[in-house]
């Protein structure tokens, strides 16, 4: 089974560089639920849709995912746990 991939080349003297920024925010955005002690996130669509991105000089590679994602999930797993300070 194939993954859709798209190579951009990019130049030095473009639009492309704020653009792909951008994209990589909305692939960091999180809307974070909790569910008992486990944290589950619910994909945006970019998130739905890319498997993963690679950069390489003057080259962006966005690969899509085979299926969309339906959440991201942090189950909690051990018996001690170090609070965050």
């Amino acid at each position: 089974m194939g993954r859709d991939v798209n190579i951009l080349e990019v130049g030095v003297c473009n639009d492309f560089t704020p653009y792909i920024c951008g994209f990589i925010q909305n692939l960091n955005h999180f809307n974070l639920m909790h569910r008992g002690s486990d944290m589950i996130a619910s994909p945006n669509d970019y998130q739905r849709l890319v498997h993963s991105m690679h950069f390489y000089p003057f080259v962006t590679v966005i690969e899509k995912a085979a299926v969309p994602v339906d959440k991201f999930f942090a189950d909690k797993r051990g018996t001690l746990w170090q609070p965050f300070l």
